[in-house]
Order: C-alpha cells, then structure tokens, then sequence
C-alpha cells in the first residue's frame, strides 16, 4: 500500500470518528433537553421585594431568585407568568396557565384548595397607619374603621373572621398605600417587610408607622396545584438545602437590606440644629446661672461687710461715747483741781501775810521769835 492511500485512508478515518462523535454529542444534549422539564411560574408585577421587574422589563425579586437557583439544582426550565395581583395568580393554576406561585403566603383557605411547599420565609403581618394618627395604637382600635386589604390576601381572610373592622379591598399596594396616605381609608393591614420595602422605594417610609402587636405571621411558599405532587417531590428537598445555604443569605440581603438608617442627611441636619440650639439655651442658662450666683455671692460679701461695719461702728460709737464721759470728768477734776488750787495759793498768801504781820509785831514789840513761842 502506498503512502498515499494510507493518508487517504487515515483521513476518511478521522473524519468518521468525528461525525459519530458529533452524533453522539447532539443526541445527548437532544436527550438531555427532552429530559429537562419547564414549568410556568405565575409572578407578580409589582410586589417588592418579592416580585418586581427589572431594567429589561423581565421578573425579578427575592422569589424569583430563590426559584432561579432551585430549578436549576433539579434541572427545571422556567417560564415567567406576570400577572397583576395574587387572585389572578390563582387563577392561572386553576385554569392550567401556570403550574407555580413562588413565595404565595401559605393559609388555610388555600391549602384547602392548593398544596403548598415547604416554608421559604416567614414575615409579620402588621397594622400600618398615618405617621400623625394618634388615635390608632393597637389592632383593636380599627374595630368600625376602614381598613385597607389586598384582595384574597392572607390578612384578608384572617379579618374577615373576625367581627368590627370595615374591610377595603384593594388589587394591588399602591392603590392601598396611596388610599391609606390620603385618608379614604384609617389603616393597611399587610406583610411588614413588604410594605416598607415599597415605600422606601417610592419615597415615603416617613409617612407610615406600625401599631400594635402584629395580626399574625405569615409563612410563605410554592403554591402548586393538589395533583402535582411529584413537582412538589422533586422541589421540597431543593428549597430546603438552598434555605440553609449561603446564597439565599445573600439573596435575602439584596432584596430586603437594611433598614433605611436613621441617621440620613435631613436627620443628621435637624440634630444638628437642634444641638446648636441646646447648647445655645445651655450657655444662657449656664450664664444666667453663673450671674445668679455671683450675685448671691456678693449680696453675701456686701452683707458681711455691711455687718462688720455697723459693729465697728457701734464699737465706735461705744468708745466715743466712753472718751466723752472721761472727757467730763476730767473736765469736772480740773474744775475741782483749779478750785483746790486757788484754795491751797490763797492759803499760801494768807500764810504769808500773817509772817509778814507777825514780823511787824516781833519788830514792833522787839520780841524774837523764840521768846513769842517760849512758853
């Protein structure tokens, strides 16, 4: 055989290899696609954080991430429903349009018609008013007020059974929020993560409030319909090893976050100012204060002296009055002094006149002195 033909031959060799492996390949990604099964999936339009539509008009939210990552773990393919309130939603797995509601809240009425998965998450259910009601503080309080439901909801069934509240329903969150802040209706009733997540959305998570012990907690899951237990089979353990995993932390942090902070600009302004003028009224009450006590202070020093001065003076006063009685007296001695005086000169003189007269007589009777006194 020459070179030729063994080229020849290993050539067509190669090429058969390459279009039976090329078979092989297509019929089992042909066999892998009939394997995989699609499902329909019917979703809200509007249910943040749940349900919402992204930038290229196409499902989004916290359930259709769950649902994304556990059809992809069993293998399912699935096509998204959008439909525009959770009645409709039923009705779509009533009549066979969808064979799943991802993140349906779980009750008795519909689990006495539908069959559920098992529990994805569980939020409160809780009373919303206006921020300014203050009348409102508990669910007792809206017995005889309108009270704001979305249509075949949970909280709407749950009311219901019980007696005194005005219930309103509602198709879809906005018309509810919206009646609620304009004042047609005195309360909403609803999932308490949801509605907050939709009104930080829209701007007006300052205008609501919560009141009062929630209504009840409500426990989301997969709605499918009663005959459908081998989708259910195949969905429980999926949800139940991805609930437990770190990417359904991740997703429910994407979806719900944190809660708005407190402090936002406008809060951190309006302390601001309100220290400014804390400290503001505290340097003039500190100053006034400060004033107030020196005045006390000096009061006090004015009062001591004060004092001090009227004991000096009446000391004073004292000794003056002492100086002036001795003055008296001395004057009075002086007085007695110059009469004793002029008593004791004029004796002198007298004394005098009489040697002076008895001289006379000595020489007049030419007696000496001795002789006159000799007895």
């Amino acid at each position: 055989m020459s070179i030729k033909s063994i080229i020849s031959l290993s050539f067509h060799l190669v090429i058969q290899i390459i279009l039976v492996f090329s078979f092989v390949l297509n019929a089992h990604a042909e066999n892998d696609s009939s394997e995989q099964k699609k499902i329909i999936a019917a979703v809200l339009n509007d249910f943040p954080p749940l349900y919402t539509v992204d930038r290229a008009e196409q499902p989004a939210g916290f359930a259709i991430d769950l649902l994304d990552n556990v059809s992809q773990t069993i293998g399912l393919k699935v096509d998204y429903l959008v439909v525009e309130n959770w009645a409709a939603a039923m009705e779509t797995i009533r009549n066979g349009q969808a064979d799943i509601i991802p993140g349906i809240g779980i009750s008795p009425a519909r689990s006495s018609e539908f069959q559920f998965s098992v529990t994805i998450e569980t939020i409160p259910v809780s009373c919303f008013v206006r921020k300014k009601n203050y009348t409102l503080r508990e669910l007792n309080d809206l017995r005889g007020h309108n009270v704001a439901v979305i249509n075949q909801s949970a909280a709407n069934t749950k009311l219901k059974a019980m007696s005194g509240f005005v219930l309103i329903g509602f198709d879809n969150i906005d018309t509810a929020l919206l009646s609620l802040l304009a004042g047609n209706v005195d309360a909403f009733v609803f999932p308490e993560p949801v509605l907050w997540n939709k009104a930080r959305l829209v701007g007006l998570d300052d205008k609501i409030k919560v009141v009062g012990d929630p209504l009840m907690e409500l426990k989301r899951g997969y709605l499918m319909r009663k005959n459908d237990s081998d989708l259910l089979d195949i969905i429980n353990p999926a949800i139940k090893k991805y609930v437990l995993s770190p990417k359904y932390l991740e997703s429910y942090v994407k979806w719900y976050g944190k809660p708005k902070p407190f402090w936002t600009v406008r809060s951190l302004s309006i302390a601001m100012i309100l220290i400014i003028i804390f400290l503001f009224c505290g340097v003039i009450i500190w100053r006034f204060m400060t004033i107030a006590r020196l005045n006390v202070q000096l009061e006090k020093s004015v009062k001591k002296r004060t004092s001090g001065l009227s004991e000096t003076n009446r000391l004073l006063s004292l000794e003056i009055e002492e100086r002036k009685k001795i003055e008296q007296k001395l004057k009075q001695q002086n007085v007695e002094m110059a009469r004793v005086n002029k008593a004791f000169v004029g004796r002198e003189l007298r004394m005098i006149e009489l040697k002076n007269e008895n001289k006379k007589f000595q020489d007049k009777l030419k007696y000496s002195r001795e002789k006159l006194c000799k007895p």
